[in-house]
């Protein structure tokens, strides 16, 4: 049986001197979880050990009757530090699969149920097809169709819309002539709130976790200030992921085949009504599968060291 150690990047960091702080042993434990799997020590755990060396401890090592063994050797501690990510986006990638996986692990559905994830998206009067959907089986020596080429149209509409695993929760389209800035983000916010305490009975109560990207609106101070208000736990999103971002893989992407169907819509409210009328189409396990795609997607994420997870 192989001898077992307390997980501990804090032994790489005494080795070569280096300063304890917590973001960077978080660092360390993230790339331990791709390397070592769910016997990974807790985040509960590594705060406890940041709180015990920053005391003064100095040995790596259980002390007797400690409770649980140790689960990683110490033959592998190199290996960690090896293989730390350099780059910042990259850190928090790594990061937010960490603690979304964790969460997962801890709480399960009920931590999904908990989830509200939203974004802003342009739709066009025309939407063109795109190279997959023009795609079609022809016999050897059939003639070439031809194509001719289109674009979107310059007219458009943005759309924001909020849902969870149940379904949509909100459409807001944004009026011509105005900017999606951090006052208006926060009415959105204010209609999201009050839809949720219509629709989803006790989901407030429990706790809405937000799911959103870090446009500046998103992460503005009065959003902050909103989101502390409503007592909303914010969950951050990873910069430059729309991999991992619900809304742009999932919704929006079939959204968008919807609307590249060929269909040229007159004028804003066409549009708006058609838009309206597919999301209210879809079924709760549209919807449902979009939030379980994450658990997948980030842990595929973790797996490849914060690589982009569709390539």
């Amino acid at each position: 049986m192989r001898r077992r150690a307390q997980l501990s990047t804090v032994q790489t960091l005494a080795d070569n001197r280096k300063i304890f702080t917590f973001e960077t042993l978080r660092m360390y434990l993230v790339v331990a979880l791709s390397v070592y799997g769910p016997n990974i020590m807790s985040k509960q755990m590594v705060r406890r050990w940041y709180r015990q060396f920053s005391e003064g401890r100095q040995s790596v090592h259980d002390e007797e009757c400690s409770g649980r063994p140790s689960l990683i050797n110490d033959d592998r501690v190199e290996l960690v530090g090896a293989e730390k990510p350099d780059n910042r986006t990259q850190n928090a990638t790594l990061g937010a699969a960490l603690t979304f996986l964790q969460r997962y692990h801890d709480d399960g559905d009920e931590f999904l149920d908990r989830i509200v994830t939203g974004d802003e998206t342009w739709i066009s009067h025309f939407t063109p097809e795109n190279k997959q959907q023009s795609m079609h089986w022809r016999h050897r020596g059939s003639p070439v169709r031809t194509k001719f080429k289109q674009t979107l149209s310059v007219r458009k509409v943005m759309c924001t819309v909020f849902w969870d695993r149940k379904g949509i929760l909100l459409i807001d389209f944004l009026p011509r002539g105005e900017t999606v800035n951090a006052d208006r983000y926060c009415e959105t916010l204010r209609k999201l709130r009050r839809v949720i305490q219509n629709k989803r009975r006790g989901m407030l109560t429990a706790g809405v976790v937000l799911l959103h990207d870090n446009a500046r609106p998103h992460t503005a101070r009065r959003t902050a200030a909103i989101l502390t208000e409503f007592g909303w736990e914010l969950f951050d999103q990873p910069p430059y992921s729309p991999d991992l971002a619900p809304s742009d893989f999932h919704v929006f992407l079939h959204l968008k085949k919807f609307l590249s169907s060929g269909e040229r819509f007159g004028n804003d409210e066409e549009l708006k009504t058609s838009v309206i009328r597919w999301f209210h189409s879809q079924a709760a396990e549209f919807y449902d599968r979009g939030i379980q795609k994450l658990i997948p997607r980030y842990d595929k994420c973790l797996n490849s060291d914060g690589g982009y997870v569709e390539k």
